[in-house]
């Protein structure tokens, strides 16, 4: 959260400030803090200076009885991990404070912060590993499709502004979903790689596509040292399904899973790099390798699915179309 991005001939570079005060701005006293807290924050257009920092800020409002903070924090820096962590530490502080202990910090040491991260990322990138990933990428994206059209029937598209988005989230019950969940054990597999291999299916159909590429994003936290680390350690990871209709549906699971674990397995060349090595033409209403998204949103309290699909258009370019699975 000290780090801040300048440029030197032209390339970015990352400034890691030892000292930085929080910027706290203190808001007028009100009856409800906390929609005073966020009607600021949702009001109110941060023009964020990355090269000046800070990329955060914090907000504090107060009434006779309750109090709120806030913070608002850029993504440059942060994921949805860190947010997790940021509270966690502020709460074990302010429990220190209540309890009049004579140290602030309850906490353990961090072993790495995140230029140890980008230290490692720049090493890997010089490994035998990395470079047979991009290679394997590479020669992924050599004869696959680069741009799926989502149809959109010519009386329902020429109604739609230049840029749209429509949004259906529907519930799959706990009984189906024991079942799903049931049929990919069945098959030595998990609930996501059914769920890509339906949702690889479902694009199939609508595109008329058998080779599917759908994205995902991952933490980027596989070492447990980064796991209490605050940075933006999120990245994509691309799931190229092929889609046979002379498969039955397990064995689609079967392959799914198999696409999966290659997936990850080579998941160390960041996004932005196997965009660079393919090099596809490139389209700015137009997301790059793939234009479906598969989120998955672990809520353990949840016995059945909840999933939401996205699908956004722009001028003549069916441009996303994103899957959230709640479960």
């Amino acid at each position: 959260m000290r780090t801040r991005f300048v440029t030197l001939d032209g390339e970015p570079f990352q400034v890691v400030e030892t000292v930085l005060s929080p910027p706290l701005l203190l808001l007028p006293d009100e009856n409800d803090p906390l929609s005073e807290v966020k009607r600021y924050i949702f009001s109110t257009k941060n023009n964020w200076d990355l090269s000046h920092g800070p990329l955060f800020h914090v907000y504090l409002c107060s009434s006779s009885t309750s109090s709120a903070l806030g913070l608002q924090i850029h993504h440059i820096i942060s994921d949805g991990a860190s947010i997790k962590i940021f509270f966690d530490d502020l709460i074990a502080i302010y429990r220190n404070i209540l309890a009049s202990k004579p140290t602030l910090l309850g906490l353990a040491n961090l072993p790495l912060d995140y230029r140890d991260y980008a230290i490692w990322q720049h090493d890997l990138a010089l490994s035998v590993d990395y470079g047979d990933s991009l290679q394997y990428w590479q020669n992924k994206f050599e004869n696959r499709p680069l741009q799926l059209e989502f149809f959109i029937p010519n009386h329902i598209e020429s109604s739609l502004p230049d840029t749209t988005s429509r949004s259906i989230t529907t519930r799959i019950g706990p009984v189906i979903t024991r079942r799903l969940r049931k049929s990919a054990l069945n098959r030595k597999s998990t609930l996501f790689n059914l769920l890509l291999a339906l949702y690889g299916l479902f694009l199939s159909r609508h595109v008329g596509e058998s080779q599917i590429s759908i994205g995902a994003p991952i933490t980027g936290r596989d070492n447990e040292d980064y796991e209490s680390i605050i940075g933006f350690f999120v990245d994509l990871v691309i799931y190229p399904i092929d889609i046979d209709e002379s498969l039955t549906f397990y064995q689609l699971i079967d392959h799914a899973s198999v696409v999966s674990q290659n997936a990850i397995r080579h998941s160390i060349v960041p996004f932005d790099q196997i965009v660079r090595a393919v090099s596809p033409e490139r389209n700015k209403l137009s997301q790059p390798l793939f234009q479906a998204m598969l989120v998955h949103e672990k809520l353990y309290l949840l016995d059945h699915l909840m999933l939401q699909v996205q699908e956004s258009s722009a001028s003549t370019l069916r441009s996303m179309q994103i899957m959230t699975i709640f479960c």
